[in-house]
């Protein structure tokens, strides 16, 4: 990881890790980690001629973490990203997310047009909240029940309890190796199929991270607790309201990394993102589970890689 620095976007301290010269690719983390899950990602992305800035997101690391929960909606997460661009004087870079990242790379277009090169996405489709009918977390609960992660997760000061007791044992638990195959996630009890949160860290697999690896993810999350990512959860609903009625369709070159192990965000079909992403590609990580840009970095990188030069080289 580069040294980080600090700078000032959208009235925040934001902490940002930055290396190379080429066009710019911004690689935005998911819950719960920091900037240090792209560690595999930045010198591969430097040594192919591009320049690679890793922020610790807003309520995490070394980044401020306001006390509001409204702090933390969409309209927030966006214009930190851009503010980083304005500090960095950048007018556009590619933007590449996983889980809670990748949900802020889908909606930049619709809200920052002008400064987006172009979308990545690892694991997460496109609009998965975006388009429903209803709340998300009224659906969650009709469709997976009351006990489901993310509807637990509403709650403040629950979860971030449970979380902070012992970090170290929280990402041994989560970060395993192969994720879970379709067939074999249909022979799992119903509360494991419906991600209640008693299961939330019953990952199966050997753990991929180091215990060095580990080590860092528990001290940074040790200081600063989980309450800011989790956060993130408690505005599905007010993201859901916020982007009513903003554009759906995006105009530039968009890259789908399916991972059809992935326990937490089943696989598709994927094929309505075609009806709103004229140029969309899909890759597919094949035994692989959540935690893909870390358990296969190299996987991860050469795909990366071979699209970013395609369309920005």
């Amino acid at each position: 990881m580069p040294e980080a620095k600090f700078i000032i976007s959208n009235g925040i301290r934001m902490a940002v890790y930055e290396a190379g010269e080429g066009p710019a690719v911004v690689l935005v983390h998911g819950f719960p980690e920091i900037a240090y899950s792209w560690r595999h990602q930045i010198p591969a992305l430097v040594s192919a001629g591009f320049k690679v800035i890793a922020p610790d997101l807003r309520g995490y690391g070394a980044t401020d973490c306001p006390s509001e929960v409204a702090d933390y909606d969409i309209g927030h997460l966006t214009s930190d990203l851009v503010g980083l661009l304005d500090a960095l004087k950048l007018e556009k870079a590619v933007f590449v997310g996983h889980d809670w990242g990748a949900s802020i790379c889908w909606d930049l277009p619709a809200l920052h047009a002008d400064r987006v090169s172009g979308v990545v996405s690892l694991n997460v489709p496109y609009a998965i909240f975006r388009l429903l009918d209803e709340d998300p977390v009224q659906y969650l609960r009709r469709t997976k029940g009351d006990k489901t992660y993310m509807v637990v997760l509403q709650e403040p000061g629950f979860a971030d309890e449970v979380f902070k007791r012992d970090p170290k044992a929280l990402f041994e638990s989560l970060m395993r190796r192969g994720g879970i195959k379709r067939e074999d996630l249909e022979k799992k009890s119903i509360a494991f199929r419906n991600l209640h949160f008693e299961d939330f860290g019953a990952i199966e697999g050997e753990p991929f991270l180091t215990p060095a690896e580990i080590e860092v993810f528990a001290d940074v999350f040790a200081k600063t607790g989980f309450t800011g990512g989790l956060n993130y959860y408690r505005n599905l609903s007010r993201n859901w309201q916020f982007m009513k009625g903003k554009p759906e369709e995006i105009s530039v070159p968009c890259l789908m990394i399916e991972v059809p192990n992935d326990h937490y965000m089943p696989p598709g079909p994927f094929e309505y993102m075609r009806y709103l992403i004229p140029d969309l590609e899909f890759a597919k990580i094949e035994n692989c589970g959540h935690w893909s840009q870390q358990e296969q970095s190299k996987i991860v990188n050469t795909i990366l890689i071979d699209w970013l030069q395609r369309h920005f080289q």
